[in-house]
C-alpha cells in the first residue's frame, strides 16, 4: 500500500479502492465456489445465488472502475500512487473476467444435472480445487502488493494445465466410446475450460502488480 500523504482523504480514497478489489475478489471466489459446490454436489439451488451475487458484483465491479478514474482525476497521482491505482483496475478487469467464467459454470450446472450422472464430472474436483487456490493467492497478492507470488502462481497454473488437458483427453476419448452421453461430456468440457480460464487469470492478476 503506498505511504501516507498530507491529504487524508487521498489516502482514504486509496483505501476505498483497495477495499473494493478485495472485496470483488472475495464474492467472486465465493461464487466459485457456489458454483462447483452445485455441479459436484448436485444442489442446484445455489445457482440462483451465483446469479444474484454476479449481479452485486457487476455493480461493485462498475462503480470501482468510476472511484478510479475519478481518483486519477481529482488527486492526479504520479509514480507508485498511480500505478497502484491503475494496477487496482487491472485486478478488477480480471476478476471481471474470472466471474464471467464462473456465470458460464452456474449456467450448464441445470443442464448438466438434468441429463444421466456420469462418472467424468469428477474429473473436474481437482481442476476446481487448484483454480480455487490459484485465485485465493491472487487475491493475497493483491492484498500484501506483493507481486512475488507470480512465480507461485504460475506452477500452480501449470498443474491446472496439466490437468485440464487431461480431463479433456478424457472427455474426447468418452464422447467416442459413448456417444449417448456427448451433451453432459461437452458441457463438461466446456466447465473445465472455464476452470483454466481462472487459473490464468489469477495469474494475470499477480502479473499486473509488478506493472
Amino acid at each position: 500500500m503506498p505511504g501516507k500523504h498530507i491529504l487524508a482523504s487521498f489516502d482514504e480514497a486509496l483505501g476505498s479502492l483497495k477495499e473494493d478489489v478485495i472485496e470483488l475478489g472475495v464474492l467472486c471466489r465465493t461464487n466459485l465456489s457456489l458454483s462447483m459446490k452445485a455441479l459436484l454436489e448436485r444442489e442446484i439451488e445455489h445457482v440462483a445465488q451465483v446469479l444474484s451475487n454476479q449481479d452485486e458484483m457487476t455493480k461493485l465491479a462498475a462503480s470501482t472502475d468510476e472511484d478510479a478514474m475519478n481518483l486519477i482525476v481529482r488527486f492526479q497521482p504520479v509514480a507508485s500512487d498511480l500505478r497502484f491505482v491503475l494496477s487496482s483496475m487491472k485486478v478488477s478487469a480480471n476478476l471481471e473476467r474470472i466471474s464471467s467464467h464462473v456465470v458460464k459454470i452456474a449456467k450448464r450446472t441445470p443442464k448438466i444435472l438434468g441429463i444421466a450422472e456420469v462418472a467424468e464430472v469428477n474429473l473436474l474436483e481437482p481442476i476446481f480445487l487448484r483454480a480455487d487456490q490459484a485465485l485465493g493467492q491472487a487475491i493475497v497478492a493483491y492484498t500484501d502488493s506483493n507481486p512475488a507470488l507470480v512465480a507461485e502462481l504460475s506452477d500452480e497454473d501449470d498443474e491446472i494445465d496439466r490437468l485440464y488437458k487431461k480431463a479433456r483427453k478424457t472427455y474426447t476419448s468418452a464422447i467416442e466410446d459413448n456417444p449417448e452421453n456427448y451433451k453432459e461430456l461437452i458441457h463438461l468440457m466446456f466447465v473445465a475450460r472455464s476452470l483454466e480460464r481462472i487459473g490464468d487469470h489469477a495469474v494475470h492478476i499477480a502479473e499486473n502488480l509488478g506493472d
